[in-house]
C-alpha cells in the first residue's frame, strides 16, 4: 500500500506530521500513515499493527480531525458526486474504518453499510462524517487493547460505508452549489442596495413584455423617475442616509404598482417603472403622479433626522409598434430631463405633437414626430 506523508507545512495534514515528528519521530509518523492528498484531505491508516492503544487513540484524533476536514471542504470545485467519488484512489477511503481483527464479525461490513445508508438518508450527510471515525474507534479499540492481532482489509464492505458518507457529503455540497449559482443568478440581476431589478434586468424584462404587447395590442407604459434633491440628502445627512432614502423609495415603488408590472433601479437616483397594461396614457400619466405624491412624504434617515425628495417623471408609451427597448428607454430619459428642465416635480410624456415648447430631441426613425408633453 503506498504511504506517502506531506512535507508541506501549510497542506492539510502538515500540522499533525509535524506534531508527530516532535513527538514520536519519523519513524512513527511514517507507521500512523498520515496521508495529504492534493493539499486537501488528510487521512489515517495503520499498515501495520500498532502494538499499543495509544497510537490508536491518537489516530482516532486523526481520523476525528479528518472529518472536520470534509465538512468544510471546497466541494463546489467538485463537478459532480460520481467524478469525486471515482477520481479518490483506494486508500483514500483508508482509515480506522479499514481495521479488522481476529475476532472481526463476518456480518459487520453489511451492517455497517446499511446503518450507515440510513443515517445518510434520515439525519444528513454531518452525521456519516463524524459517525464513520467514531464507530470504527467503538469496535477497533477493544481489540487493540487486547492484543490482537491487526491487519489492514481493503474489501468493499469495509470502504462502502465511507464511500456512502463521502458520497452523500458530495450530493449536499452539490445541491448547496446548485443553490450558490441561483443565488448568483440573482444577484447579477438585481441592485445590490434596493433589491430591485437591475438595468440589465429590467431591458430584459421591458423587451419581454413589448414582445407580449405587439401580439395583444396592450399599451405600456414605461417612466424613467429621476429624484430631486437627492444630492442635498447626501451632502446635509450622509451617504449613509441617502442609501436609507434609495431603499425606502424602492418600497414605496413596489406599493405603488401592481403585480406584474416592474420597477427596477437603473443606478444612482434613476429608477424605472413598466406597466405592462395601461387603460389609457391619461392612466398611465395618473399613476405617475402618485408615485410622485409618495415620494413627496418625509422619510426617516435615523431616530431624529428625516429626509425629503421629490422626483421627476418621464413617461413614454408603446405607440410604435417597431419601436424596441433602448428606444422605448430613451424616450423616456429625454421625457425626465425636460420634466426637470421644466421645474421638476412634474410627469413629462414623450410623444404629443401638440407640444408646449419643449423641444424635440435629436433622433431619427422611431422617434421623428414625437415630442415630450409637459403634464
Amino acid at each position: 500500500m503506498p504511504i506517502a506523508i506531506s512535507t508541506y507545512p501549510d497542506t492539510m495534514g502538515g500540522g499533525l506530521r509535524a506534531r508527530v515528528l516532535r513527538r514520536c519521530g519519523y519513524a512513527a509518523a511514517q507507521a500512523a500513515g498520515l496521508f495529504a492528498l492534493s493539499g486537501v484531505l488528510a487521512l489515517a491508516a495503520v499498515p501495520t499493527s500498532p502494538g499499543r492503544a495509544a497510537l490508536l487513540i491518537f489516530l482516532a484524533v486523526a481520523d476525528l480531525f479528518t472529518a472536520s476536514v470534509v465538512l468544510a471542504l471546497p466541494w463546489a470545485s467538485w463537478e459532480t458526486r460520481r467524478t469525486a467519488v471515482l477520481a479518490l484512489p483506494a486508500f483514500t477511503f483508508m482509515g480506522l474504518s479499514t481495521w479488522a481483527f481476529g475476532g472481526f464479525a463476518a456480518g459487520t461490513g453489511p451492517f455497517f453499510v446499511l446503518f450507515f445508508a440510513w443515517l445518510g438518508l434520515h439525519h444528513g450527510p454531518r452525521v456519516i462524517a463524524w459517525c464513520t471515525p467514531l464507530a470504527a474507534a467503538a469496535y477497533a479499540a477493544p481489540l487493540v487493547a487486547s492484543g490482537a492481532d491487526a491487519r489492514l482489509l481493503s474489501t468493499t464492505a469495509i470502504l462502502l460505508p465511507t464511500a456512502v458518507g463521502i458520497g452523500l457529503l458530495i450530493s449536499a455540497q452539490v445541491r448547496a452549489l446548485t443553490e450558490a449559482q441561483e443565488q448568483l443568478a440573482f444577484q447579477a440581476t438585481r441592485d445590490p442596495l434596493t433589491g430591485l431589478p437591475n438595468r440589465a434586468q429590467v431591458m430584459e424584462l421591458l423587451h419581454g413584455a413589448l414582445h407580449r404587447t405587439r401580439r395583444t395590442g396592450d399599451l405600456l407604459a414605461v417612466m424613467f423617475i429621476d429624484l430631486d434633491g437627492f444630492k442635498a440628502v447626501n451632502d446635509t445627512h450622509g451617504h449613509r442616509a441617502g442609501d436609507t432614502v434609495l431603499r425606502s423609495v424602492a418600497e414605496l415603488l413596489r406599493a405603488e404598482i401592481r403585480a406584474g408590472d416592474t420597477a427596477a433601479r437603473l443606478g444612482g437616483d434613476e429608477f424605472v417603472v413598466v406597466l405592462e397594461t395601461v387603460d389609457s396614457e391619461a392612466s398611465g400619466v395618473a399613476a405617475a403622479r402618485r408615485i410622485i405624491r409618495a415620494i413627496a412624504h418625509p422619510i426617516p434617515v435615523s431616530d431624529s433626522e428625516v429626509a425629503r425628495v421629490g422626483a421627476s417623471v418621464g413617461i413614454t408609451f408603446n405607440l410604435d409598434s417597431s419601436t424596441d427597448a433602448d428606444a422605448v428607454l430613451h424616450e423616456a430619459d429625454v421625457a425626465v430631463y425636460q420634466a426637470k428642465n421644466a421645474g421638476r416635480g412634474r410627469v413629462v410624456t414623450y410623444g404629443n405633437p401638440a407640444a408646449d415648447g419643449v423641444a424635440e430631441p435629436t433622433g431619427s426613425g422611431q422617434q421623428a414626430g414625437r415630442r415630450p408633453r409637459l403634464e
